[in-house]
Order: structure tokens, then sequence, then C-alpha cells
């Protein structure tokens, strides 16, 4: 177990939030490689010596909101691992994780982080982490329909969970640059994805 941290810790550890949520919000305002290290000090009302004592550079703020993301995708990976029928579940996900990918700072921050994992493998490392789990607990639901037959077994494997994932980021993405429709959008998600698993 670890052991309670002392008041200097703690104040350490809300510092580096409010620095990592200066950056986002920079980083949803003027773009990842736009922002410089002194903007992000004075928007989190730090000196820039305390801002590079927490992150030496923008990488290092990086990594620190891939990591959040990676908690991010919990509430989800709960939602996904209730005990109720497959299918209700996975509505009910459907709508959940559209709306979360909908926000439009989210989802700018997202594909800014997601640009950089690209180019930089500990950042990407960070960032699969969490559509791993994320993919992992959308799986075994789509196996427990399977089992219930509330789904059919045609295309249920390991790859179906990636696809409904990417199906539900990119279209949320999409609609967050056009916000004008999104029950539409949500609607034709979610027939698709029920039409592609009954089969």
């Amino acid at each position: 177990m670890d052991s309670p941290l002392n008041n200097r810790e703690i104040a350490s550890r809300k510092r580096r939030e409010q620095v990592l949520d200066a950056a986002a919000a920079c980083f949803v305002e003027r773009g990842f490689h736009q922002t410089g290290m002194r903007e992000i000090a004075k928007r989190a009302s730090v000196s820039l010596g305390n801002l590079y004592n927490h992150f030496p550079s923008k990488h290092d703020m990086l990594i620190g909101l891939a990591e959040l993301e990676l908690s991010s995708v919990d509430p989800f990976v709960e939602m996904l691992m209730r005990n109720v029928r497959p299918s209700v579940c996975l509505r009910e996900f459907t709508r959940a994780y559209f709306q979360h990918c909908s926000d439009h700072d989210a989802a700018i921050l997202y594909l800014d982080i997601a640009a950089e994992a690209m180019r930089e493998p500990d950042i990407a490392e960070r960032f699969l982490q969490a559509r791993s789990t994320l993919a992992e607990a959308l799986t075994s639901l789509l196996f427990k329909g399977v089992e219930s037959k509330d789904f059919g077994p045609s295309i249920v494997d390991t790859s179906t969970a990636d696809l409904i994932l990417d199906l539900i980021e990119g279209a949320a993405a999409r609609g967050s640059i056009d916000a004008s429709k999104p029950d539409m959008l949500m609607a034709s998600i979610e027939a698709m994805v029920f039409a592609a698993l009954r089969h």
C-alpha cells in the first residue's frame, strides 16, 4: 500500500494538474506546435522555472495528457463490464462514448495527441494502452452478446471492437466540426453497429 502524501507532495501534484489543464487549454486554442512554454506557464499562473520543474518540455506535457487519457476510459470500461443484457449495455455505451468523443475541446486535444503519437513512440504507447483497455472490455461484451444470442457470431472477433470504436470516434470528431445534427449521426452509428452485429 502506498504511503499517504505529505503537504508538499499534495501541492506538487495539484500544481502538476494545474499545468496540464493549462497546457490542454492552450493546445485546444492554438495547437500543440503553436503553443510556447511561456504561454502555458502564464495560463497556469506559475513561473517558467516552476513549469520546467514539472515538465521539461511540451513533449512531457503531452505524455502527461496521454496518461490522463488512460484514466478517462475507466468509466467506459466499468460501463461495459456491468451485469446487464449485452445489447442494452452496448447501446448505452455507444451513446455515452459518442457524447464523450463529441466534446469539441476533447476532440481537438485527442487529435493533437493522436498526431504526435504517430511521430513519438512513447506517446503512442500510452495512447494505445488506453485504447487497448477499452477495446478489450468491448470485445468481452461482444462475446457475451454472442453467448446470449443478442449478437450473431459472424463478425464478432477481437478486431470488431476496434472497428466499432473507430466508427464512434471518427463520426464524433466529424460531428464536433458540424454540430448541427448530432442526434441523427448517433442514430446512424447505432443502427449500423447493431445491423452488423445481428447478422
